[in-house]
């Protein structure tokens, strides 16, 4: 399985989940499911209208990671 790596914007942050859900402009703005945010060192959430980068699983059905901010 390959991976697909996308930069979006934050459109929504579920704290207590640790999730956001992300607008992709070069996908027609599809919104994005739940995506976790990964923590490196630094506990972080990104905000909302916040640019973030996304590693998604090809093929999958909105799975995925936000693995930083841009």
């Amino acid at each position: 399985m390959s991976d697909e790596y996308r930069i979006g914007t934050v459109h929504s942050v579920n704290e207590k989940k640790r999730t956001v859900r992300v607008k992709y402009e070069q996908l027609d703005n599809m919104i994005s499911a739940e995506l976790k945010v990964v923590w490196q060192e630094v506990k972080w959430m990104p905000r909302i209208n916040e640019d973030v980068l996304c590693i998604c699983p090809q093929g999958g059905d909105g799975d995925g990671f936000v693995i930083g901010r841009m």
